[in-house]
Parts: structure tokens; C-alpha cells; sequence
């Protein structure tokens, strides 16, 4: 996975003729659950060997379900813009739209859409007209609880994810989200689609990347922060307004760092562990830490600092109050999903 990663980075292509049977299929593992089939593509020379026939079938598969999200994209964003809709496409359909990447790299696995919150129960029925509903079909027709920054994620026939968001940054981190308004006030239109500026694209992602997510993401923060510089040509050393305001300047020193080495070296002796310095999560490691079943001292503090939480999750996933019949049993099905994601029998 290192040598992807570095030799993406250094523009490097190279032949995946010395590719293992077991590195190819560890490539289309981390392909299908990264959405690297682009990077993986763009980086070696495959032949016309049927051992890369699970790769170009990722690939082509890819390609053509972007193609039908884009469709739907800019379906979404006419009737966006019809009734004036104060929105914005965020990261990688955004950078779809901005072509900060050439053709069959980047794809991307949803949409996701800020919206002003005043807007976000109109932009619902309209997403509603369009044919999209809750892809969870327990979940009740509304907004009425909105959650941490996004309503549950909507689908369509076309199968075409939408994540409709009324802030770009979680609550856990902050507060009050200190970038949405900005990102609304200097969105660019290009293709007669909203997009973040390039500072506010750089500093989401970074932020989506690196600090939100738990879990590992995989390298794609440090492919997207290299091509949107690249694409509109911004210096290392300029200020950022927006990676201020989210406080994650050693983050993003870290980063450009490590691009600026890479871009000057044929070699780093310590890569991986520059990549851990960045954050654990582009290690492609899984996050360990669930309770032992026996341990019952730490399960129960475990869940009792997390019942609040489950109420308010269950409100959200399913958009029914607490008040009503059916909630309990929604409560108790999300109950034992915090059971399963956080108990190891072994």
C-alpha cells in the first residue's frame, strides 16, 4: 500500500508486472473498500493478463456508477438552483465538478450536499419529488430531527447516496461549526454547480480525513489535498484561512511537508511512519479497543454514558420522537447495535 501511496504522489507509473497473485488481490480488497481502483490504475501499467481482470472490472463498474451519481448530481443541483436553494457540493463530487483530478481517478461513493439550514427542509421535499427516500425504510418521511450535521443518508432507484447536510463538521468537535457559513458565503458556480472554494475544499477534507473519522479512511486525504494545490495552484507557505479556523494547522503542515519531501526525493527511509505522524488512520489499520464480554464493570460504564446518546441516535436514524409506540423497539435495535460494534467474545 506504501508504494501506492508514495508513487502517486511522486507521478510515478510504474508496471504491475512484478505484482504478486497476493498483491493484486490486496489491491482490489483495498480498491472496493477505499475507492483507490482509480489511484491504482493511474500508478501502474497493467497488461492485458487476466490476473488484473477483478481490477479493470472494479474499475469499469466505477466508472459507470459515477457517471449515473453525476447524472443525478446535477439533476439535484437544477432544481437546486430553481428555487434557490443556498447550497454547496461537497468533497469529492466537488472535485469531480471542479476537474481537479483527469478522468477515471477519483471516485467517490455518495453525494454530499451543505445546505443553509433554513433551507434544509425544502431542499428534503425536493430531493422527495426527485424519488429519494431514506435508504433506511424504517425511517420516517421527515426532517424533524436533523441530527449532528446531516439527516440519514437518502437513496434513489439509481441506487445514488445522498447525505444532505446542515453543517460540514460534527459536534463532537466543535460546537458551533466554524466554517459552514463561510463555505455558503464564498462558494464558486462552475458547471452551474456550487463547489467550495479551493481553501475551504482543502480544509474539509482534511478535517473529513483526518479528524472525524475514527476509522481509517484510507489515503485519499493525501491524494485530494496534492491535486487540489496542483489544479489551482496554491503556494505551501500561504495562509489558509480555513484550516485556521478549524485549528488543524499541524495537520496540514504535516501533510504539505511530506508532499514537498516526496516531490524532492526518490526515497523516504521512514515513510511509514511520516504517514503516522500525519494520523493513525491513513495506516489502513483497523481501530481495536471493544470490551472483553467479562470485563461487566467496563460494559456497564461503557453504556451508561452512552444512553443519551442512543436516545438521540434512535430519534435521527428513524425520525420518530421518543414519545411514540414504535420507539422503544427502535431504541432497543440500536441498543444492541452499540452491543455488537463495542463487545469481543474472544
Amino acid at each position: 500500500m506504501n508504494d501506492l501511496i508514495f508513487n502517486y504522489l511522486k507521478d510515478r507509473t510504474i508496471s504491475a508486472d512484478d505484482l504478486s497473485d497476493a498483491q493484486i488481490s490486496k489491491l482490489a480488497s483495498l480498491s472496493s473498500r477505499f475507492h483507490l481502483i482509480g489511484f491504482i490504475t493511474s500508478t501502474y501499467k497493467f497488461s492485458a493478463s487476466t490476473r488484473y481482470k477483478e481490477l479493470n472490472s472494479i474499475r469499469d463498474l466505477s466508472i459507470a456508477k459515477n457517471m449515473l451519481m453525476i447524472h443525478d448530481l446535477k439533476l439535484i443541483c437544477s432544481n437546486f438552483n430553481k428555487n434557490k436553494i443556498n447550497y454547496c457540493i461537497l468533497k469529492g463530487p466537488a472535485l469531480n465538478i471542479a476537474e481537479a483530478y483527469d478522468p477515471a481517478i477519483r471516485f467517490f461513493k455518495d453525494l454530499d450536499i451543505l445546505v443553509e439550514k433554513k433551507d434544509l427542509e425544502f431542499a428534503f421535499k425536493i430531493l422527495i419529488n426527485l424519488g429519494f427516500k431514506y435508504l433506511n425504510k424504517h425511517t420516517k418521511n421527515s426532517c424533524n430531527f436533523i441530527g449532528d450535521h446531516h439527516l440519514p443518508i437518502m437513496s434513489n432507484p439509481n441506487n445514488t447516496f445522498v447525505e444532505l447536510h446542515h453543517r460540514v463538521t460534527s459536534k463532537k468537535h466543535y460546537e458551533e461549526c466554524p466554517i459552514t457559513d463561510n463555505i455558503l458565503k464564498e462558494k464558486i458556480y462552475h458547471k452551474e454547480v456550487f463547489i467550495p472554494c479551493p481553501d475551504a475544499l482543502i480544509a474539509h477534507i482534511l478535517y473529513h480525513g483526518l479528524i472525524q473519522h475514527v476509522y481509517s479512511i484510507g489515503p485519499v486525504v493525501l491524494f485530494d489535498i496534492k491535486e487540489i494545490m496542483k489544479k489551482f495552484n496554491l503556494k505551501e507557505h500561504v495562509n489558509n484561512k480555513y484550516i485556521s479556523l478549524l485549528g488543524i494547522k499541524k495537520e496540514f503542515t504535516n501533510v504539505k511537508e511530506l508532499l514537498i519531501e516526496i516531490k524532492n526525493k526518490d526515497e523516504i527511509k521512514d515513510f511509514d511512519q511520516r504517514l503516522d505522524n500525519i494520523r493513525q488512520n491513513l495506516s489502513l489499520k483497523h481501530e481495536e479497543g471493544k470490551i472483553h464480554i467479562f470485563n461487566l464493570k467496563q460494559i456497564f460504564i461503557k453504556f451508561s454514558e452512552n444512553i443519551s446518546e442512543v436516545v438521540a441516535r434512535t430519534e435521527f436514524k428513524y425520525q420518530t420522537p421518543r414519545t411514540s409506540i414504535k420507539f422503544p423497539f427502535l431504541y432497543l435495535n440500536e441498543l444492541f447495535r452499540l452491543i455488537r460494534s463495542n463487545i469481543k467474545l474472544f
